[in-house]
C-alpha cells in the first residue's frame, strides 16, 4: 500500500506541476496568439442525440465565444455570432435546421488566468437565465505521458485515472454524454446545444473532444488525434495529447477495452 501511495502522490505532484507550469509560466496549451477571438471556422458538430417525444440535443466544440471591440477594447460575449454559426455548421456537418435553442456553455478555461472569460460567459446567463448556462470544467492536460512509466506502473495508473487527474476525464466525458441524452430546455420545447470550448479551442478542446470520440464514437487513439491535429488547422499540443492517450489508456485497462492501442 505505501508503494500504492508513493505513485499516485507522485502523479499528483506532476499534475500540479503542469498546472503550475501552463499558469503561472505563461505557456498555456491554448497559448499561440490564435485565440484573442471567436473563430466560427472553429464550431464543428460533435454528436447529437434525437429523441421521440423531445427536440433534439447537440454537442458542438469551438473557441471562447468572446470578442473584443476594436475601437473600445471592450470584451463581450458574443451571443448572437456564436449562435448564428451553430445554426451554420448543423445545417453543414448535421443537416439539421436549428432556429431558437437553449445553451450550456460548458467551459474548459481556469480561473486563474482565465476568470475575465468565464466571469463574461457567466455574467451574460446571469443576466439571460432563459438563453443558457455556463459551467466551468478546467483542464490543463497532464505533464507526462503513458509512455515514460514502466508498464506495470502504467496499467495501475490508468486504472485508477478517476482518483488522479486534474482534467476528470474519466468522470466528464461520461457526464456530458448524459447530459446530451438528459438535458431539457427549461422551456420544454427547444433544442439544447452543449457548446464545449476552451480558449483557442484546439488544444484542451481536443483533449476532451477526442476522448469523446474513443468512449462514445469507438474512434481509435490515432483518429482521434488525426482529427485534433487537422480539423482546427494545426497540431494539439503536448500536454493536452498526453491527456489524450491517459485517456485511451483507461479505456483499455480501466473499462476492459482490451483491444485498444493508444501508441
Amino acid at each position: 500500500q505505501s508503494m500504492l501511495r508513493v505513485l499516485l502522490a507522485t502523479t499528483v505532484v506532476c499534475a500540479l506541476v503542469a498546472c503550475t507550469f501552463a499558469d503561472h509560466v505563461n505557456f498555456h496549451p491554448d497559448r499561440y496568439g490564435d485565440h484573442s477571438d471567436f473563430h466560427p471556422d472553429r464550431v464543428h458538430l460533435v454528436d447529437k442525440a434525437t429523441f421521440p417525444d423531445a427536440p433534439s440535443n447537440f454537442i458542438f466544440r469551438g473557441n471562447s465565444p468572446n470578442v473584443k471591440d476594436p475601437s473600445t477594447g471592450k470584451i463581450s460575449f458574443a451571443y448572437d455570432t456564436v449562435t448564428q454559426r451553430i445554426r451554420e455548421v448543423a445545417a453543414a456537418e448535421g443537416n439539421v435546421t436549428l432556429t431558437d435553442f437553449y445553451i450550456i456553455d460548458v467551459n474548459f478555461e481556469n480561473k486563474i488566468t482565465e476568470n475575465q472569460d468565464i466571469s463574461l460567459e457567466n455574467g451574460f446567463f446571469t443576466s439571460n437565465p432563459d438563453l443558457g448556462l455556463e459551467h466551468v470544467w478546467p483542464m490543463v492536460g497532464d505533464l507526462v505521458p503513458p509512455t515514460k512509466y514502466p508498464e506495470s506502473v502504467l496499467k495501475f495508473l490508468a486504472r485508477n485515472m478517476p482518483h488522479w487527474q486534474i482534467d476528470k476525464l474519466p468522470r466528464n466525458i461520461d457526464t456530458i454524454h448524459d447530459m446530451l441524452l438528459s438535458s431539457r430546455d427549461p422551456k420544454g420545447t427547444r433544442p439544447v446545444v452543449l457548446y464545449v470550448h476552451c480558449e483557442a479551442g484546439v488544444d484542451r478542446t481536443g483533449e476532451f473532444c477526442g476522448s469523446y470520440y474513443m468512449r462514445w464514437q469507438s474512434k481509435s487513439f490515432a483518429d482521434a488525434l488525426d482529427y485534433d491535429n487537422h480539423v482546427t488547422g494545426r497540431d494539439i499540443e503536448k500536454l493536452s495529447r498526453n491527456g489524450l492517450q491517459w485517456y485511451c489508456n483507461y479505456l483499455k485497462y480501466g473499462l476492459g477495452q482490451d483491444t485498444r492501442t493508444c501508441q
